[in-house]
């Protein structure tokens, strides 16, 4: 059963960096004027350890994600800095909604299926 705990928390720690990075890039994105996106962008993951790091605070308290699931800024910066934030497709709100479903729901309903392969009427056989 050890195994499928993992593959469960895995499972888990993916979803999690998954709603943190849709809500990091939609909300960089949103910073993002008119004109000038590149420039804008550029300002942005140009001192990860400051500003980046303010705006992946400002995506927490706003989202209440846990803080300690958030990415280092200076490696967020160095892997998706070159990623062009205008050209990502905006977040569906339903989509977050099935993500939170799936954890708050589905997932606590799978364990306890697994939880005791021995509990009532399994005893024995």
């Amino acid at each position: 059963m050890k195994s499928g705990d993992r593959k469960v928390n895995e499972f888990v720690k993916r979803v999690r960096s998954l709603q943190i990075h849709v809500a990091i890039s939609s909300h960089l994105r949103a910073q993002l004027p008119a004109f000038g996106k590149q420039k804008a962008q550029a300002k942005l993951v140009a001192n990860p350890s400051t500003r980046l790091a303010e705006e992946f605070a400002r995506v927490q308290r706003a989202t209440g994600l846990a803080a300690g699931d958030f990415p280092d800024p200076r490696r967020w910066a160095d892997i998706c800095g070159g990623i062009d934030l205008a050209e990502m497709p905006k977040p569906d709100p339903r989509h977050a909604r099935v993500l939170e479903d799936v954890l708050a729901n589905d997932l606590p309903k799978l364990l306890r299926v697994f939880d005791n392969p021995y509990a009532e009427g399994q005893a024995g056989r």
